[in-house]
């Protein structure tokens, strides 16, 4: 499902207690431009937890970003992850596969890549849907435990309104 389907859901459904966007359009201005076409929604409160992870690869850079739900809607906790060198499709298993099998000299730095969006998606998860307390505090200071510099991996915490 993707990021926006994931929103519309949880705002009309308050059993779901997180929401996990890898590179999903709700950090993109299509996707705003998506959401503000859902009428009500707009103006609508998101408080349910939220993370949305993306990355900074130059074929990124061509599809222009938007931070407006991350700093406008969102009302509950949230992080902003983006982590250097990843593009759209190392969010995925088949764009790591894809890049090993075709020997690109980048395989191993998408694998590191999405290593770490599933680690720290599992902590988001585990900080939300379980109340770990150690995983909360990994949102926060993902550094150490994922072996990365502040320069590979830039987090952005929201504390809500």
């Amino acid at each position: 499902m993707g990021s926006l389907a994931q929103v519309l859901f949880a705002a009309t459904n308050p059993s779901v207690r997180a929401v996990v966007s890898l590179d999903g359009a709700t950090g993109y201005r299509y996707g705003q431009d998506l959401l503000d076409t859902a009428g009500a929604f707009a103006r609508r409160s998101f408080d349910t937890p939220f993370a949305h992870l993306t990355g900074d690869s130059t074929a990124q850079a061509a599809v222009p970003t938007s931070s407006t739900f991350f700093d406008a809607t969102v009302r509950g906790p949230a992080y902003l992850v983006r982590l250097r060198g990843l593009g759209h499709a190392q969010f995925t298993a088949f764009g790591v596969l894809a890049a090993r099998a075709s020997g690109s000299p980048d395989a191993r730095a998408f694998e590191r890549g999405y290593g770490e969006v599933i680690r720290y998606s599992g902590w988001f998860l585990d900080a939300y849907l379980r109340g770990d307390l150690a995983a909360t505090v990994r949102l926060r200071d993902p550094w150490t435990a994922l072996g990365a510099s502040h320069d590979d991996l830039i987090v952005v915490p929201h504390a809500g309104r």
